[in-house]
């Protein structure tokens, strides 16, 4: 409840903590929850609210930080012991950040609608520590990723979050684990971009999750510099690639990836990949290309217990620029 407090000369508005009055723009250095939606006006390219101390709690409290723009809808650089519950920054726009996190201690975003958004949650610096994002809505049509989360470390906690819809969905950039997301995430349904971009990271599993699509588009699991990085029992039928690598991975396990279906493309890419990759119990049935290991380092073994049985018009297995390698 608001108090009106008399000064002699003006009645001045008091909003008890917890539920501030908040306008677009304003820094937040107490806990709060919004009482009203926050408008920003359109073309507003700015941050509609900034989380200004260590500390705050922000509840959205069931309205919503309108803002059809380019701009950030919260946030949060440098700073410890944040949460951000229950709070709509949605559109249909398909423009501007949700969330944007940078040099993190104790960060908490949980519950959040983000969807439709260019990126959901964004994040840079150096360092994001001891993070929680736990059910939150990153769905849409967006051109780019459900989330782009950078220098996460191992006690990220990931569970619940749904990126259907998206060209993309997760960009994991200088994650060191072990680490691996919670098996509650929604992947399926994002569309003809990368499902998962693993970027400079090591320790890293995916384990168990549906990246499937049903119209032979896009890359379930693409790998840029990493060490030992493990794929197992993932469902990546109906894309055009399973899983593809751009060299300088290390440590590679893919095991009982599903990437079966009709597309017209290579099933698994491997490029310049040193001689201890494990690659057993793949599917590339129905594809009109199975795989393809471009520089793999020997000595090395391709086991029989991957199916290349029904691949179609094109080349089942290439074998380039590599040396010492058995086909058993």
């Amino acid at each position: 409840m608001r108090q009106l407090l008399w000064l002699g000369f003006v009645w001045m508005t008091l909003w008890p903590v917890g539920a501030l009055a908040q306008s677009c723009g304003d820094s937040l250095l107490v806990d709060t929850t919004l009482v009203a939606d926050i408008v920003c006006a359109g073309g507003y390219t700015g941050d509609a609210l900034i989380v200004g101390a260590d500390g705050v709690t922000l509840d959205g409290g069931g309205f919503r930080i309108v803002m059809d723009s380019s701009g950030t809808g919260v946030r949060v650089t440098g700073r410890s012991n944040v949460t951000i519950n229950n709070l709509d920054v949605s559109t249909a726009a398909s423009t501007g950040v949700g969330i944007y996190v940078e040099d993190t201690v104790d960060l908490n975003i949980n519950g959040c609608d983000l969807s439709g958004r260019t990126i959901g949650i964004d994040s840079g610096g150096t360092f994001n520590t001891d993070a929680s994002i736990t059910g939150n809505d990153v769905s849409g049509t967006s051109a780019n990723y459900g989330m782009i989360l950078r220098e996460f470390n191992l006690n990220l906690v990931f569970t619940g979050n749904n990126f259907s819809g998206n060209a993309s969905g997760l960009y994991l950039d200088g994650m060191v684990g072990p680490w691996s997301p919670g098996l509650s995430n929604t992947f399926n349904g994002v569309g003809a971009g990368v499902v998962v971009y693993l970027n400079s990271t090591s320790n890293v599993t995916i384990n168990a999750y549906d990246l499937s699509s049903v119209s032979d588009v896009g890359t379930a699991v693409f790998l840029n510099n990493t060490i030992n990085t493990s794929l197992t029992n993932l469902d990546a039928t109906g894309r055009l690639t399973a899983v593809e690598t751009s060299g300088g991975d290390t440590g590679l396990t893919i095991d009982n990836v599903d990437g079966s279906g009709s597309g017209n493309s290579w099933t698994f890419l491997i490029r310049d990949h040193a001689n201890d990759l494990v690659f057993t119990n793949n599917s590339m049935s129905g594809k009109q290309f199975g795989a393809r290991f471009d520089g793999q380092l020997g000595p090395w073994t391709l086991h029989s217990t991957n199916d290349f049985t029904g691949i179609g018009t094109g080349v089942a297995l290439e074998l380039t620029g590599g040396n010492d390698i058995i086909v058993d």
